[in-house]
């Protein structure tokens, strides 16, 4: 007869219920949005969570990590710009690569994370030669597509 219960509790009751369950928050309480990875912060290093990176497979796209709130500097700043270290320190690449957790994961895993150029650089079983020609490869794909939107842009409909 439980499906019989149900109606018969109050809408009052099945509130209270909830909220003290933790399932929904109290009127006029709001609940934290989860942020989507597209307008949250990417500041986030994932290498540590990604384990160990062995090869790459390719990668996938570039971004500067939001470490500045132009807010925050004052007029100078803010006219000429960040310096290129501080540019070149938050530059991420997406890669899609071969991880391993630790010494005694054989097999590993492959995953796309967001690596930054230090944490590239410093991936041990990663050749130097191996990551310019990959760091190349993206570079021309990504010239590629600019051009080709470009050119799509300017043909007349």
């Amino acid at each position: 007869m439980i499906c019989g219960l149900r109606f018969l509790l109050s809408t009052d009751t099945c509130q209270e219920a909830g909220i003290a369950a933790g399932h929904i928050k109290a009127p006029g309480e709001k609940r934290q949005r989860a942020a989507s990875p597209a307008t949250s912060a990417p500041d986030i290093i994932a290498l540590p969570e990604a384990g160990s990176l062995i090869t790459i497979e390719k990668i996938c796209g570039c971004r500067r990590r939001r470490t500045c709130d132009p807010t925050k500097l004052d007029k100078v700043d803010r006219r000429n710009g960040l310096k290129e270290t501080e540019m070149e320190d938050n530059l991420e690449y997406l890669v899609l690569g071969h991880f391993e957790k630790n010494d005694r994961d054989v097999k590993g895993y492959d995953d796309t994370v967001w690596l930054t150029l230090t944490e590239l650089e410093e991936a041990q079983q990663l050749s130097e030669q191996d990551l310019d020609a990959h760091l190349e490869q993206w570079e021309r794909e990504s010239a590629r597509m600019r051009h080709a939107r470009a050119r799509a842009r300017a043909r007349p409909a």
